[in-house]
């Protein structure tokens, strides 16, 4: 940043010096292409929850390329592909679907027990990859802290619930939708996944220096023996790889899993942008790290920021180059 300060002010000095300073209108275009530049870069580096974009599939399903598949075991003897999976993500899953009563110090035991059966039904079919989240990147800090005080008061509430009923699932945590409810998550669950995964052979552990999102989209990317990415997050539908929610799981009685695998190229094509737009099309519909930067939009496509993924889509789609003509 340094260098391109100095680099600004020794042109600069160089213009003055010359007597021929640019014209004003070549000088805002140019600051409009940097900060554009800069915006797009920015926003598809902080995505995280693109706004809308979840609810669109969902409504969207068959459009966007949804497809369910029943999990069959890798014959004996062969090469399994593996499958990226979202270790923070996997915790929570494994905690809600368990049904733990976590009121009572964490149940790390069940816990471990039930993490293990998941991952070992898993590991018939691929080699699990988890990845775990290392630092929270600086310019994150002001919503993580956000995020932490909405636990906390979610904590402080969970406590007063119980002291005034002796259900369970108590009432008071189901959600608007009425198939799960909130919970808090114990203390040390991440680092008994951790431990757990460490001692599997059949698993691989690998620890992110920092959000694990990008670093599972380049290994499902750059890695054609993966079979998709296993996380609960929009993000990846703009990632350009191959999604599974955690939501989507069907465990049978039977033993039988069956979950929906996303595409981003179905997606690209419901929303008619080149896939390689996606990530343009995040940066416009925003996030939450974003509120206070997405009315710069409008200095990008001399628009009003959209509030919806459909007009995101037809905003990148008037700015998008049309294909050449094959």
């Amino acid at each position: 940043r340094e260098a391109v300060h100095r680099t600004a002010a020794l042109r600069k000095q160089q213009r003055a010096a010359r007597g021929t300073p640019r014209p004003r209108s070549l000088l805002a275009a140019q600051s409009a292409l940097q900060q554009s530049r800069r915006t797009v870069h920015t926003l598809s580096q902080l995505a995280m929850g693109v706004n809308g974009l979840t609810t669109y599939v969902r409504e969207h399903a068959a459009a966007c390329g949804r497809r369910t598949v029943t999990v069959q075991d890798a014959p004996a003897g062969t090469e399994k592909k593996t499958l990226a999976v979202d270790a923070s993500g996997l915790v929570y899953y494994l905690y809600r679907t368990a049904q733990l009563d976590w009121r009572h110090g964490g149940q790390y035991w069940h816990f471990e027990q039930y993490a293990a059966t998941f991952l070992r039904r898993l590991a018939r079919a691929f080699r699990p990859v988890l990845f775990f989240d290392g630092l929270r990147p600086e310019h994150k800090t002001a919503v993580s802290l956000d995020r932490l005080r909405r636990k906390q008061a979610q904590a402080h509430g969970v406590a007063s619930a119980l002291c005034s009923t002796t259900d369970w699932p108590p009432s008071v945590f189901q959600r608007s939708h009425g198939h799960s409810f909130d919970m808090v998550l114990p203390m040390f669950a991440h680092d008994t996944l951790h431990e757990l995964a460490r001692r599997m052979p059949l698993v691989e552990v690998v620890q992110c220096p920092f959000e694990a999102d990008p670093y599972m989209a380049a290994y499902c990317r750059g890695n054609t023996e993966c079979a998709g990415v296993l996380a609960e997050d929009s993000d990846f539908h703009i990632y350009l790889c191959t999604y599974i929610p955690f939501s989507s799981i069907s465990l049978s009685k039977d033993d039988v899993l069956s979950w929906d695998e996303y595409d981003s190229d179905a997606l690209a094509q419901c929303l008619r942008i080149p896939p390689i737009a996606l990530p343009v099309l995040a940066a416009v519909a925003g996030n939450e790290h974003t509120a206070e930067v997405r009315e710069s939009v409008h200095l990008l496509f001399r628009r009003p920021a959209p509030c919806s993924i459909e007009a995101s889509a037809a905003l990148v789609r008037s700015h998008w180059p049309a294909p050449e003509p094959t």
